[in-house]
């Protein structure tokens, strides 16, 4: 009885903890698409409870700036690694109400009395140039719109570039996209939207760029091109067990029309900059920076020797074009030997900003003992917001430095007593530095960081070899077995295998419109979309026909399929 009772308690504690363990693994994260726009937009917000697919409808707080429709859940789970991962995101459809920078709804769910939440998002809207009547009635058309038509030199623009279908459009390009008078920088990948336009639903692509003005005047944003082509198909039958959608569908893909999709020119105003003020710090750029700009500076230590080395990092983030800003002045660093390294640059988007961070880092030797004070870095900035120049500051730091200084001083003649022998204290003796000491004598502080570099890089680059080489193994055995393979069967088999292998998920058993969606979702180049369906259609017609399954030429499929394999 007593062990009963002893493995029940245990049970108990392991249901307990498991439990624990699971509530701990629920994450919940809120994301919107897009962040800019206009009022004439729709934003999608996606809230996604992660490690469970059963969790509760969350509770919404704030978000009065818009209107409100539940779109639905959407549930998914895989199998990895024998590891399951489950999740399940609600998606709401916001209507903004006005303009301005606004704020999304916060998400809040109770799991096992634990709380989650998410915080908000900022949305960026502006007014827009017309309502959705204004926008043209065709199948395919594309949109070209700036979020102010008034800047200053250097201020950033953002240029949206929407992309509108009602049609099946295959593997849409713009042919070029350059903005004479700017400088460009890219939001990144293109975000696909849907939305209603007098009772059509509409696939949107909206791609996304900042602009940098470099010149004053009325500057022209010249027609954008897109060149795509259009899925027809021939008229469907309207009679027979095989009327209906899926099977026009399956044995009716259709062909493919090329189009060119032009979009409209828009205008914009650019003001010059106001006069500078006096002793206005902007190194030495020929633009002062125009967008809100922040900086901070850190050091690795504030305690060392000197001769010994620490890292200065000068942290700068800004709305405005950092791209001609490689280095940082040096002024009140003359108690250092100072070793300047290549600047770094990244992007992200902020309340439909593009915000460029750029990180500058110096090696400093202290020359002399005592407390240092590295001085506050400043620069200057433009902000439209305000219409005036402002300045940004990082923190003074201050070193604390030990050891003996080894700045030059000024040489002073001393005079020296006649060395004598002493039998109390032995004579002063020359000892041969060793190897090791020789080669630290002659080889500099950077050549040996650059050395320490290459070989870290050469391992890394090794472990990547050695990952990649894992991952390509199964990759070729696929392709080798669909080069062997001997029936219509295996070549089949082996050829779905191969793209469960490569789109990461078991579409062995999925139906062809499943197929089409995860095809879709996970390969760019809509032309081997297509050529991956052709290719199941007719293996699958094959298949289903014994007379001319008889007749097919299994060598020319394995060509077909090999070429398709090539291209992924």
């Amino acid at each position: 009885m007593v062990k009963f009772r002893k493995t029940a308690i245990l049970f108990a504690a392991i249901f307990i903890l498991a439990g624990s363990l699971w509530a701990d693994s629920v994450t919940l994260s809120l994301k919107v698409e897009p962040t800019s726009g206009t009022l004439n937009d729709d934003f999608m917000m996606y809230v996604t409870i992660n490690g469970t697919t059963s969790a509760q409808y969350p509770l919404l707080s704030g978000g009065d700036d818009f209107n409100l429709t539940l779109v639905g859940p959407q549930t998914k789970m895989e199998i990895i690694n024998g590891q399951v991962s489950q999740q399940i995101t609600y998606v709401y459809q916001l209507i903004p109400k006005k303009p301005g920078l606004l704020s999304s709804p916060s998400a809040e769910i109770e799991i096992d009395g634990r709380v989650l939440r998410a915080d908000p998002v900022k949305i960026r809207v502006e007014k827009g140039s017309g309502s959705q009547a204004s926008l043209p009635g065709q199948d395919v058309f594309l949109r070209q719109t700036v979020d102010k038509k008034d800047a200053y030199l250097g201020e950033q623009i953002v240029v949206t570039l929407d992309l509108y279908t009602s049609k099946e459009l295959v593997q849409p390009q713009f042919e070029s996209i350059s903005f004479d008078g700017f400088w460009k920088e890219s939001f990144g990948q293109a975000i696909n939207t849907r939305k209603y336009i007098d009772g059509k639903l509409y696939e949107i692509s909206r791609t996304r760029f900042a602009l940098f003005p470099l010149r004053t005047g009325k500057i022209t944003l010249n027609q954008k091109r897109v060149s795509a082509h259009i899925r027809v198909r021939s008229p469907r039958r309207q009679f027979g067990p095989f009327s209906d959608n899926f099977f026009d569908n399956f044995f009716n893909p259709g062909r493919l029309k090329p189009v060119k999709i032009i979009s409209n020119k828009t205008t914009v105003n650019i003001k010059p900059l106001p006069p500078l003020p006096d002793n206005f710090p902007t190194w030495n750029l020929p633009v002062p920076l125009v967008g809100k700009t922040k900086m901070r500076a850190e050091v690795s230590r504030t305690e060392l020797q000197t001769g010994e080395s620490l890292d200065l990092t000068v942290i700068i983030e800004s709305s405005a074009n950092l791209h001609p800003l490689k280095n940082i002045p040096l002024s009140g660093l003359s108690d250092f030997k100072v070793y300047r390294e290549p600047s770094k640059s990244s992007l992200k988007e902020s309340a439909g900003r593009l915000i460029s961070k750029k990180t500058i880092k110096l090696t400093l030797i202290p020359l002399k003992a005592g407390k240092i004070t590295i001085p506050a870095i400043r620069i200057g900035y433009f902000n439209p917001e305000t219409d005036d120049y402002e300045i940004t500051a990082s923190d003074p730091i201050e070193l604390t430095v030990t050891g003996q200084n080894l700045m030059s001083a000024p040489t002073v003649a001393v005079p020296q007593k006649p060395v004598t022998d002493s039998p109390t204290q032995p004579g002063l003796r020359y000892n041969e530095p060793g190897l090791l000491e020789r080669i630290g004598n002659s080889v500099s502080l950077s050549l040996t960081l650059m050395v320490f570099t290459v070989i870290v890089a050469l391992a890394v680059l090794a472990y990547f070899v050695r990952e990649w080489v894992k991952k390509a193994r199964p990759e070729q055995e696929l392709i080798r077995a669909i080069r062997n393979s001997r029936t219509l069967e295996d070549l089949a088999s082996t050829f779905k295998n191969f793209l469960y292998f490569k789109l990461g998920e078991d579409t062995r058993g999925a139906t062809r419109d499943e197929l089409r969606m995860y095809l879709m979702q996970r390969v760019a180049d809509r032309d081997l979309v297509f050529a991956v369906q052709s290719f199941l259609d007719t293996v699958d017609i094959l298949l289903y026909r014994p007379e001319e399954k008889e007749s097919a030429d299994l060598s020319s499929l394995r060509k077909q399929a090999l070429d398709i394999v090539a291209r992924f």
